[in-house]
């Protein structure tokens, strides 16, 4: 099964209308672009390293902080197309399950944008942070974004139905969003019965494609606010903050709705 999940994430992330969409991409959202502002000053030309770069859409904003910048991505097919936008940029196809071709404390900071720490199995999650910690140097930051479980619903409305001229497409694609919906809807009940602060749901993706065709459902980890933060701790990191989109610092749960939250972290000495 976590085989089979893993294919599937790398299948959807090579598939040429997603990385189509990902190689014109080069917006930062609000936060991200506050989170960078301060950062910058600390980080001038300090080695940094960039996790799921996609197309290299945080690449050009990264690299105006610093030129020791490193990009790596799960998938080939990302990294190429990150290399045909900037040529001559340290790109690298890497799991960030993996990274042991870097040396304990070789960056002042890694940035994981995205949401794409969430597209691995919780216990796969916990190696991540492990190894974005060893190659941290002390006091190094980590910044990131996570799906958050208070905003679960918003993701699993999955747009709503679709028309789609081809039958066939139109019945297994919005069936696809059911599954979605009730998957959400079923992890809704098992939390508020056996509230472990996480939970994992379906997601649909498939919105990138140019022509009409059925999307995919991907398992996706959603972390509370607070769960999130105790994780961090358990791991090695300390100064935690958390933000909405908007840039907005988030202080409790209960007014964390977003679907996607950011977090700024250090490694603990």
């Amino acid at each position: 099964m976590k085989h089979d999940h893993n294919t599937k994430i790398l299948t959807f992330y090579s598939d040429p209308d997603v990385v189509g969409y990902y190689k014109n991409d080069d917006r930062l959202i609000p936060v991200e672009a506050a989170l960078l502002a301060r950062v910058k000053e600390e980080l001038q030309n300090q080695p940094i390293l960039d996790i799921g770069i996609g197309g290299g859409r945080t690449t050009p904003h990264l690299r105006e902080i610093s030129k020791a910048y490193t990009g790596i991505d799960y998938s080939e097919a990302m990294i190429q197309a990150a290399r045909w936008r900037f040529p001559g940029v340290d790109f690298l196809t890497c799991d960030a399950r993996d990274l042991s071709r870097f040396q304990n404390g070789q960056f002042a900071a890694v940035f994981f944008f995205g949401g794409g720490i969430d597209d691995v199995s919780g216990a796969d999650r916990l190696l991540v942070l492990k190894e974005i910690r060893r190659v941290l140097r002390s006091r190094g930051i980590f910044i990131f974004s996570s799906h958050n479980l208070a905003g679960h619903f918003t993701a699993g409305r999955a747009g709503g139905l679709r028309l789609y001229g081809n039958p066939r497409i139109f019945v297994a694609d919005n069936l696809l969003r059911l599954r979605c919906w009730i998957s959400h809807c079923k992890g809704a009940l098992r939390n508020m019965i056996h509230d472990k602060g996480y939970a994992v749901f379906v997601d649909y993706d498939g919105y990138f494609a140019t022509q009409p065709k059925i999307g995919v459902v991907l398992r996706t980890h959603y972390i509370r606010r607070s769960g999130q933060i105790r994780q961090l701790i358990e791991n090695g990191f300390s100064e935690i903050e958390a933000f909405d989109p908007g840039g907005n610092i988030i202080n409790d749960d209960k007014t964390a709705k977003s679907v996607y939250l950011q977090y700024i972290a250090r490694k603990r000495e």
